[in-house]
């Protein structure tokens, strides 16, 4: 009988340790890391930028603007990550080196717009990846408006992808 018990003692110790030692991944984690695995490799971003085309400018949005913004949603959807301007000498070394090149994230966004006037249409897409694979994840928002919402709308898109890109980030490295 003291055997049965110490045998059943051992057994259940060995199941805690092991428990405690491997992190399950949900479902949900294992799926995202399949499509996304790449993103795991991300270490710190070293470029976050945006780019307005056609009647943007018009309109009143320019890249200084929306990128300044974009880099504010980074900062708040991604507080735990660094981000460092990558300088001209360390973009020389990421083009060599495939696996430093892996270890740096990209948050790149475009802006099309056309139209002057009511109906303004708008495309806003942002791109997440690395020096080595620019997209790994994108998301795209495709609508219209009026000349005075448009600034405000497009800045909200920004912030929806944002948060979007920051909840597959953390959920693919088991952090959420």
């Amino acid at each position: 009988m003291s055997r049965c018990m110490t045998l059943l003692l051992l057994v259940g110790l060995f199941g805690l340790f092991s428990s405690c030692a491997v992190k399950k991944l949900s479902p949900e984690t294992l799926a995202l890391q399949a499509k996304y695995g790449e993103l795991l490799k991300i270490k710190r971003f070293g470029l976050i930028a945006v780019n307005v085309n056609g009647d943007a400018g018009k309109l009143g949005l320019n890249n200084n603007d929306l990128t300044d913004y974009a880099k504010l949603r980074f900062k708040n959807n991604f507080s735990r990550v660094s981000y460092e301007e990558v300088s001209k000498e360390e973009l020389q070394t990421l083009s060599g080196d495939d696996a430093k090149a892996k270890k740096v994230g990209v948050i790149s966004c475009r802006v099309w717009v056309v139209g002057n006037n009511y109906p303004v249409a708008y495309h806003v897409r942002c791109d997440e990846g690395n020096y080595k694979n620019l997209s790994i994840w994108s998301d795209e928002i495709l609508g219209y408006g009026s000349k005075p919402n448009l600034p405000e709308t497009v800045k909200r898109s920004i912030s929806e992808m944002m948060e979007k890109l920051a909840i597959t980030y953390f959920k693919v490295r088991g952090e959420m």
